[in-house]
């Protein structure tokens, strides 16, 4: 066909089912198409239609074309044109829509059209929709994953025929169990759910393996297919090859579109919400998250209702309606009937921790509180009102020890001081345990009189330690730690309670036991900063001269320093009704023997121990001299040559492998034995009975003098 101006001509125009909405009746009986077509030509055109035949006219009111019709088609004919003068007719974008559409932040089209329509705004011109455009930054914002409708029908018809997989994890706790992720696998008829606890995720198919062999022995040739995500669990060799070899039909879901999991995916989400809230009731540890869910999916299993059904899941699997008596409250108290030969007055029970129901036994699962192990048991009775239970070490606490200053380390800072001439002094923090910071998450009950009305069931969270806490002591110790430190002190590489100080040719030493703290230096300049430094951080008592300390007292003069335990020794007489008994010269006579006494009354064994234990802290503060080789002085010579001797025979089989300990350390260097006297054996005073004067004489060579001779 010829051109015009360069542009190619438009032979025929179709215009096919014209729409009565788009048409504008006048009373001369003619039809004129609104911009719907005109405006996808030049934009300077109209079309009248009438009966007889149409026209094309240009704005103007010139024709252009005449338009014939047939039937409900219209053909215009471009071999005749009206005009004398060459027209090119092309197609035409409309740029109004998507000019707006732009200028207006990408508003959306239908609302556009509809301001456009119904004259909403000012200044805005009249647009027409159109289906086929499309915004591509629109597409790139605005694009968001498909609905995916709920499937209403059952797509199985029996047990075992589809299984969904799935797992949840990591997670952010490790149970206490060891494990990290959870293997769930549901099936599709009756929903019935299994769970499988993992420390990796590639002991997936070996849970699944197992569950298909007693799955199988249950419903023979029943399983048909599975259904998982794409995760590496699921889709790799030993899956593919069990496959192949049992003949199952493995479906994958889309990647990154977890409805098509949807099965499992709403099975992992229940369980986690239950799991969540039974944590919560009762505020166990997150450490049992793992027996938490397998308690979900126990509860589950017997309770939810497969919906098109009307049954629940564990009378689709076996038969019959579940019996839920026998359920419990999970994290309540509960006692443990005791096993074994006990004492006629020994409790019968024991305090436990319900923690679910065992897999394969019928029982309870009970976290025993004394030796903080699980058993299955049922002999147990529950306490489900109980509204909590103690801290634990172990279940709700895990660090609880805290480095306090050993009483050598004491005395050798005492000596220290001595030889440096410079005197020691003391300060205690006040409520030292409420400074700690605490790193587990604990809640309180609001105390009572003291409940907030608006919240009135909720409980506190701690922020700080409380005393009483087990972890109290080890978060202060981290406190104090950490600000000396930053104070620019170092720790002691052995003793990790000494902090030194270092200040030029000065240092600051500072000895901590939990909330009491002794420090000193040879500068009092030096001393004082400090102390003032620990009032600016901590709420401190006043700075004095240390006089006494952990039942030590001290006496500090220019010739030197005097410990003695007068105090510590007059208490004890006290604690134990013996400050009116006899004083004597030894400890036990040198007439005295020690046979048992048949006839006599039952000695406490708690008190005796702690009458013992009492009387071995009084030996505590005497010097002991340290070498590099250690001289140890025996008074038997056999025995220091069966040190040295390093083969066994017939007279040293007799004794306890546990008691050649000393002869190691004779063969390594560490232990050099000498033969000594027995009248000047000094450990005789701690074995045997003696007279007045030879103890005197004994205590006098440990460097001991009597506390009434002190000038």
């Amino acid at each position: 066909m010829p051109c015009g101006y360069g542009v190619p001509i438009i032979s025929t125009i179709i215009i096919m089912e014209i729409i009565k909405e788009a048409l504008v009746a006048r009373k001369e009986n003619v039809w004129i198409v609104d911009s719907g077509c005109s405006r996808h030509m030049t934009g300077l055109v109209k079309v009248h239609f009438k009966k007889t035949g149409s026209k094309i006219f240009y704005s103007c009111g010139d024709s252009v074309l005449n338009i014939s019709r047939y039937a409900r088609v219209f053909k215009a004919d471009f071999d005749n044109p009206v005009s004398p003068v060459i027209t090119c007719l092309v197609a035409k974008f409309d740029k109004d829509v998507m000019f707006w559409h732009h200028r207006l932040g990408h508003v959306g089209f239908d609302h556009l059209t509809r301001l456009s329509g119904l004259d909403l705004v000012r200044g805005l011109p009249k647009l027409m929709k159109d289906l086929d455009l499309v915004c591509t930054p629109c597409h790139h914002a605005e694009m968001v994953a498909s609905s995916h409708a709920h499937i209403v029908s059952v797509m199985t018809d029996a047990l075992g025929q589809l299984l969904h997989m799935d797992t949840i994890g990591p997670a952010r706790v490790k149970s206490v169990g060891g494990k990290w992720y959870v293997l769930v696998i549901v099936d599709d008829f009756s929903r019935y759910s299994w769970v499988f606890f993992m420390a990796t995720k590639d002991e997936a198919f070996q849970h699944f393996h197992d569950l298909f062999l007693r799955l199988d022995l249950e419903f023979p040739g029943s399983l048909k297919r599975i259904r998982s995500d794409n995760g590496g669990e699921f889709k790799n060799a030993s899956f593919e090859q069990f496959r192949n070899k049992r003949g199952l039909e493995h479906e994958f879901s889309s990647p990154r579109v977890p409805q098509q999991n949807g099965v499992v995916e709403r099975k992992n989400r229940v369980l986690v919400e239950m799991a969540r809230t039974m944590l919560d009731e009762y505020k166990t540890p997150r450490k049992f998250w793992a027996e938490a869910i397998n308690t979900a999916c126990y509860i589950s299993n017997w309770v939810f209702l497969r919906s098109k059904l009307g049954k629940t899941s564990y009378e689709l699997r076996f038969g019959h309606q579940p019996k839920v008596s026998h359920l419990r409250v999970f994290g309540c108290k509960c006692f443990v009937l005791k096993s074994g030969n006990l004492d006629k007055f020994e409790a019968r029970s024991t305090d436990g921790l319900f923690l679910g129901y065992p897999a394969h036994t019928r029982g309870y699962r009970v976290l025993i509180l004394e030796t903080n192990k699980i058993i299955e048991t049922c002999e147990v009775s529950f306490d489900e009102a109980s509204p909590g239970f103690t801290q634990v070490k172990g279940l709700d606490c895990d660090e609880t020890f805290a480095p306090v200053a050993r009483i050598e380390a004491i005395r050798l800072l005492l000596a220290f001081a001595a030889s440096k001439s410079f005197k020691l002094y003391q300060m205690d923090v006040k409520s030292a345990f409420l400074n700690g910071f605490i790193q587990e998450e604990i809640y309180v009950k609001q105390p009572p009189g003291f409940e907030n009305p608006d919240f009135p069931n909720h409980v506190f969270k701690l922020s700080k330690d409380l005393y009483g806490l087990k972890q109290a002591p080890r978060a202060w110790y981290d406190r104090l730690k950490n600000f000396l430190l930053a104070k620019g002190f170092t720790m002691g590489k052995v003793d990790k309670t000494l902090f030194v100080l270092k200040h030029g040719d000065n240092q600051l030493f500072v000895q901590i036991y939990v909330d009491d703290i002794i420090f000193g230096c040879s500068t009092h300049a030096l001393v004082v900063e400090f102390a003032e430094t620990m009032r600016r951080e901590f709420e401190m008592s006043m700075m004095v001269e240390l006089s006494y300390y952990l039942g030590l007292q001290i006496k500090q003069t220019p010739q030197g320093i005097f410990v003695h335990q007068t105090k510590y020794t007059k208490d004890l007489l006290r604690r134990f009704k013996m400050e009116n008994c006899k004083p004597i010269s030894t400890p036990i006579g040198s007439t005295a023997v020690l046979d048992p006494d048949e006839d006599g009354e039952t000695v406490d064994q708690k008190e005796y121990r702690s009458m013992i234990e009492s009387l071995l802290y009084l030996t505590a503060y005497r010097p002991d001299i340290q070498f590099a080789k250690v001289p140890l002085f025996r008074d038997n010579t056999s025995a220091i040559n069966i040190a040295k001797n390093t083969v066994q025979h017939s007279r040293t089989r007799h004794i306890d492998i546990r008691f050649h300990f000393l002869r190691d350390h004779v063969e390594k260097g560490d232990v050099e034995l000498q033969f000594l006297d027995t009248k000047l054996q000094l450990a005789d005073i701690f074995t045997k009975p003696l007279d007045s004067n030879r103890f005197a004489f004994l205590r006098g060579e440990l460097g001991i003098i009597h506390p009434f001779g002190m000038v």
